[in-house]
């Protein structure tokens, strides 16, 4: 085979495999894309699974029939499991093989198969090291899990080794610039979500800051009166908060704050959103909730922080909490908090360690 023509299936296949590796970030960045882990899962592997045939169709089968499956690369790249890799792979395998020699050679497709559970083994294994994240080590691993099975396919009567060692150099070359292409997106991509981790969160808590949430209760009110569904707002506060910053000195009250936040997160739902709102004061959505459904969530946190003592710096503390409520339609958008906020007073002029729902008069 021609250096030229090696050039342009190379090129060919290069260009294929980072579009489609960007197109598959920009896919699973944007917001239509679906929330559910497995079907984000699913969706992605499938993408794999048709990059994979599209760089087989357009890849003769040599040497070079290492590079459809780079998407296998990829997914491990975004953290895939070696189950998911492995299906994947094995479909494109498969895929390219009746493309190639239809129902014939099955030997030649069982070894294929072997070095891909080979490659997807280590490859995972290095991944899980953050020592171990070499491009150079991914694209030369995926090169030679292909390039011996590939071997069975070379022409060296016609092509002989010069034509071989080509196209082994563009075959690994290739991997690895296409590697160094997904983990750079990887890069940027947590880059971006640390950036917003500094934007958005709390850094006493790591809850979401009173910022994100205000934005949260935004798109929840506007799906809710969509959908026809009921959301509330649940306030809470902790009692007596003073006191403890007092008796016990800023730090602990630090302590204290933290495990709120965590006892407040360990009660809720994955729909669910908690923000420190400010100070002692914490705010919680939940979608999807009417105020009864909101009260008995609240009264499980509130029990979670009464029922057993705070230990914080080698003392224990007694907390407890206090949480006003008011929901969706009842309130609308502009009134909600205000709503939740006079329940929360309530709560506080009514004895304290107790939830109140806002409740429309007239």
């Amino acid at each position: 085979m021609e250096w030229s023509q090696l050039m342009r299936i190379a090129f060919a296949a290069m260009g294929l495999l980072f579009s489609i590796s960007y197109g598959s970030r920009r896919l699973f960045d944007h917001k239509f894309a679906p929330s559910s882990p497995r079907l984000r899962q699913g969706l992605l592997v499938a993408v794999a699974v048709l990059a994979g045939w599209a760089a087989a169709w357009v890849i003769p089968n040599q040497v070079m029939a290492a590079l459809p499956l780079v998407p296998a690369v990829i997914l491990i790249l975004m953290g895939q499991s070696g189950v998911a890799v492995f299906g994947a792979g094995t479909i494109i395998l498969l895929g390219q093989h009746i493309t190639v020699h239809g129902l014939k050679h099955g030997d030649t497709l069982i070894v294929f198969l072997m070095a891909l559970l080979l490659f997807v083994r280590i490859a995972v294994y290095l991944r899980d090291r953050s020592s171990c994240r070499s491009p150079y080590l991914y694209g030369l691993l995926l090169h030679f899990a292909c390039f011996i099975p590939a071997l069975s396919s070379w022409p060296y009567e016609s092509e002989g080794g010069g034509g071989l060692m080509a196209a082994m150099a563009l075959s690994y070359v290739v991997c690895t610039l296409v590697v160094m292409f997904v983990q750079g997106m990887q890069r940027d991509r947590q880059i971006q979500r640390s950036l917003s981790d500094e934007a958005y969160k709390d850094h006493l808590t790591e809850l979401y800051n009173k910022r994100f949430f205000l934005q949260a209760l935004e798109r929840t009110v506007r799906l809710a009166a969509g959908r026809g569904k009921a959301m509330s707002v649940l306030f809470i506060d902790i009692d007596r908060f003073k006191h403890i910053n007092d008796s016990y000195g800023h730090m602990t009250g630090d302590l204290v704050i933290r495990e709120v936040a965590e006892r407040i997160r360990e009660q809720l739902r994955a729909e669910d959103t908690a923000a420190r709102y400010g100070g002692d004061e914490f705010v919680v959505l939940l979608p999807g909730c009417s105020s009864l459904q909101a009260a008995q969530a609240a009264e499980r946190i509130r029990r979670s922080m009464s029922q057993k003592a705070f230990h914080v710096r080698g003392d224990y503390v007694n907390i407890t909490i206090s949480g006003g409520i008011s929901a969706f339609p009842e309130w609308p958008q502009e009134e909600l908090l205000d709503a939740a906020d006079e329940a929360l007073y309530k709560a506080k002029q009514n004895g304290r360690n107790r939830i109140e729902v806002a409740e429309r008069v007239g």
